[in-house]
């Protein structure tokens, strides 16, 4: 096997034997197997819609199905086998409805293809077809890790897409971007900068991800406003929520009404619990309505000099010591600076009382990861405001990774042509020496040091 999508890879380089999120070398072949599957549909998708074919159930389709190869999000072996047999099926449907109004194609080996019927068939072909593409793909090094980083770009894409359709959210353009992205991966006659520009495209088309779930989640359940969430346990059954999915927490909601069962969560991760004692609480709800409101006093706050710098300290958690950066340079940010915070990263911090300035929080809960939407909407804003380039702003984001929607909300930034960003705990094991240095010259994209030296160069 070989995996190196996620920040907790072995040795910070890739998983060979076992994945250390727990992925067996089975299950990581399905997985490149139903990728090649799906390169192979999005190349007759593509096709069928020049032709104005509907290829809307290989679209829901092809977002469900990457969703399900993130970084613990499915390791069950059966999914993956009735996955692949039923992207062939859509494949094979496709190809039937073309013919019945335009003249034979030959189509490439990536779109006849026929998998095995065994299982023991399928990982071996799995395992065959990841060493093609990987020895291809690597007589290049930097174009692998840019068509690395662009799989990955795209998996995180279809997290959130996935979350805005079940919330009545779609764009037509997303569905067309991931057919055609995944049936140009095998093209060797593109040029480095052909492979940035594409990866630069998935930044972009997150950014629209990011816009439909935020669309999403706002008309059906409202904006977010600061609110007081309780952080104790009460006595009595429960159920714990973990993940992003608004939607299934609400059935839960509902289903559970008057049963005496008690349902925790914040919507991204766990956060801790206490025995009952004294009551405990956070602040959260400071999404874009909210900090906007009052951007007004934000910026006289910035004009007066009472408020110096402004941190986008979030991002992904994880289990690695070294995450103690983030809660160390928080608690070290002074006095006249405040702290914008997002996804599940915060919550090493988000319970700090870091005071206010002039009733501004100095801590404030932007949301989820899909909330860096927010956040990218808040910076912009306030360089409206300004007049300057959001680079120009007293803004520095510190950000944490692990998955793929990581990847992809990283890749956004750089579409954006934010600057000057700071990545860690450790650098992805997917993007070369070569591609790195590219992308540190043209964005001083730069590896987070120790919370002292950061904070010294973030503020000058």
């Amino acid at each position: 096997m070989f995996c190196s999508q996620c920040e907790q890879t072995a040795g910070g380089q890739g998983c060979y034997q076992w994945g250390s999120c727990g992925k067996s070398p089975e299950v990581d072949a399905l997985q490149d197997l139903l990728t090649h599957c799906l390169r192979g549909l999005g190349e007759v998708a593509i096709r069928a819609r020049h032709l104005g074919i509907s290829t809307r159930n290989a679209d829901v389709f092809t977002c469900e199905t990457l969703f399900s190869t993130l970084t613990n999000v499915n390791f069950n072996p059966e999914s993956f086998v009735n996955y692949i047999h039923q992207a062939i099926a859509l494949r094979e449907d496709l190809k039937t409805q073309i013919q019945l109004i335009a003249p034979p194609v030959d189509y490439s080996d990536l779109a006849s293809f026929e998998p095995p019927t065994t299982l023991d068939g399928l990982v071996q072909q799995g395992r065959d077809i990841e060493f093609d593409f990987i020895s291809k793909a690597a007589k290049n090094v930097d174009i692998f890790s840019l068509k690395l980083t662009i799989i990955y770009g795209i998996k995180g894409i279809a997290a959130y897409v996935y979350h805005a359709q079940e919330l009545g959210q779609e764009d037509d353009r997303v569905y067309a971007f991931f057919h055609e992205t995944l049936a140009n991966l095998g093209r060797q006659d593109l040029s480095l900068d052909d492979w940035v520009s594409i990866a630069l495209q998935v930044g972009e088309i997150n950014l629209r991800a990011m816009e439909l779930l935020d669309a999403g989640n706002t008309e059906t359940y409202g904006h977010p406003i600061p609110t007081p969430v309780p952080l104790n346990a009460k006595k009595g059954k429960a159920i714990l929520v973990s993940g992003h999915d608004l939607k299934e927490l609400e059935e839960l909601l509902k289903q559970t009404v008057d049963t005496g069962i008690s349902i925790y969560t914040h919507g991204e991760m766990l956060p801790g619990f206490t025995d009952d004692g004294e009551p405990r609480q956070v602040m959260t709800g400071f999404a874009r309505n909210a900090v906007l409101s009052v951007a007004s006093d934000v910026i006289d706050a910035v004009k007066k000099g009472t408020i110096r710098h402004f941190f986008l300290v979030g991002g992904c958690d994880g289990a690695k010591p070294v995450r103690n950066y983030y809660s160390e340079f928080v608690e070290k940010v002074p006095n006249d600076c405040v702290v914008l915070t997002l996804a599940c990263g915060k919550f090493r911090f988000f319970d700090k009382d870091l005071g206010d300035i002039g009733g501004i929080p100095r801590l404030m809960d932007v949301g989820q990861c899909n909330d860096a939407y927010s956040a990218i909407q808040i910076a912009l804003a306030l360089a409206n405001a300004f007049k300057v380039d959001v680079n120009q702003l007293p803004l520095s984001m510190i950000l944490s990774w692990y998955e793929q929607k990581a990847v992809a909300i990283l890749l956004t930034l750089l579409y954006l042509g934010i600057k000057d960003i700071r990545l860690g705990p450790t650098l992805p094991a997917f993007i070369s020496p070569n591609v790195f240095k590219l992308l540190s010259q043209k964005y001083n994209l730069q590896a987070i040091t120790t919370p002292d030296e950061d904070l010294a160069a973030c503020l000058g």
